[in-house]
């Protein structure tokens, strides 16, 4: 049994992680360690019925979103996880930038020029790295971007041992796959193309970003131990190794760290990511306060009702008189607010009202016997009833709330 353990996971990294993964294409934020490409989502009931085994069997396991052997960095795979929510958007723009960048492939060997399919995973692969805020015309930011893109491009050509491989490196074939890669990143007022990826990035991120502050509560707070890797405090765009294991700038978190001590969380200066690190420190620092109602506290999934329901995840975490309610929004590419950003840069968010009379069913034994109140935010919430929690209220500021309930 001990010899099995030591052979089968080295077996299934490389010949799925190091293999399949740089070959399949579909949809990149899938095709990560501990992943299964098959499975592109888990319903509402599967994720409770896993967090609830996980509280019965497995209460102290790791959970990890991002590591120094990951492909993508946590927040560039929700960013790609929204081309899931607008598949004929991506399918029509993906179709564009072929057409817009065959005049870039440049035949060689008996191939006439870089793969549909490693063309698809370049694309995806830019448009989960774009860092937030790059501008399209600045040379050095994305002359950056493209030389990182090339580590990874060189890496993956060779992992997935198609067109070329470690053992056997086609350099006709990565050269003409670095070639354009450059000519498709090269800034000039005529590559359209670039304008367009910069302005496809901008108009996906803030709901990538929401995605990511959902991830991050979930990780947080759900049955098990949750584990930061170096950095992912602010927005993690990294990609494999050796861009995930470049240095971070400590001081500087710190310092952002500081600065907001003792402050509620807002989405302002979210393209920095300092609504994340507000985030983390305020669900870490409750944790802090409440070890065993983490450590043991049972698991209670909350059924969502109303016409905003599929937009929302509930759950709490109870032990004996303590309780914490986790609410976290999903599907938000189309619901968030339009339009330019105002001039203290505030993450768009999705309208209160838009969540009209939706609400959270709290369980029986928290009918009116307390009251709620945020940790994110130190603002009490109303009781629609007694039970239950309307959305618009929960999701008022946030597009997430961890809530802590205190006794009457």
């Amino acid at each position: 049994m001990t010899r099995f353990q030591q052979l089968t996971p080295p077996l299934a990294a490389k010949s799925s992680e190091d293999t399949v993964f740089y070959r399949y294409g579909r949809l990149l934020s899938r095709n990560e360690v501990g992943s299964d490409p098959a499975q592109l989502a888990l319903s509402v009931e599967a994720f409770h019925a896993q967090a609830s085994q996980r509280q019965m069997r497995l209460p102290q396991t790791m959970l990890t979103t991002a590591t120094h052997d990951h492909k993508r960095g946590e927040d560039a795979r929700m960013r790609l996880a929204v081309l899931s929510q607008i598949p004929e958007s991506w399918h029509a723009q993906w179709q564009c930038w072929r057409l817009l960048n065959a005049v870039h492939t440049r035949p060689f060997g008996d191939v006439d020029g870089i793969s549909a399919t490693d063309e698809m995973m370049l694309y995806q692969t830019l448009i989960g790295a774009w860092p937030i805020g790059l501008d399209a015309s600045d040379h050095a930011g994305v002359a950056a971007l493209c030389e990182r893109v090339a580590q990874w491009q060189q890496k993956a050509l060779r992992e997935a041992k198609q067109q070329s491989s470690w053992m056997q490196p086609d350099l006709a074939y990565e050269a003409a796959c670095q070639h354009f890669l450059e000519a498709i990143l090269e800034v000039h007022p005529e590559n359209v193309f670039l304008a367009g990826l910069s302005a496809f990035v901008e108009e996906i991120a803030s709901a990538g970003a929401l995605n990511s502050l959902s991830q991050t509560l979930l990780r947080l707070c759900s049955p098990g131990v949750p584990d930061l890797y170096q950095g992912t405090e602010w927005w993690d765009v990294s990609l494999v190794d050796p861009d995930n294991r470049r240095p971070v700038d400590f001081a500087a978190r710190q310092r952002s760290l500081q600065e907001r001590q003792g402050q509620v969380m807002t989405l302002r200066g979210w393209r920095e990511g300092f609504c994340k690190q507000q985030l983390i420190a305020a669900a870490l620092l409750y944790r802090q306060q409440m070890p065993s109602l983490f450590a043991q506290g049972e698991y209670l999934p909350l059924t969502v009702v109303g016409p905003m329901a599929r937009h929302a995840l509930g759950f709490i975490r109870r032990q004996g008189e303590a309780a914490a309610l986790v609410v976290v929004s999903r599907f938000s590419a189309g619901l968030v607010l339009e339009g330019p950003m105002s001039a203290d840069d505030v993450m768009p968010l999705i309208p209160p009202t838009q969540w009209g009379n939706s609400a959270l069913l709290l369980p029986a034994a928290l009918h009116g016997a307390g009251s709620w109140r945020s940790v994110l935010t130190q603002s009490g919430l109303p009781m629609a009833g007694g039970d239950r929690l309307p959305l618009s209220e929960v999701f008022a500021t946030l597009p997430v709330n961890l809530l802590r309930f205190d006794l009457a």
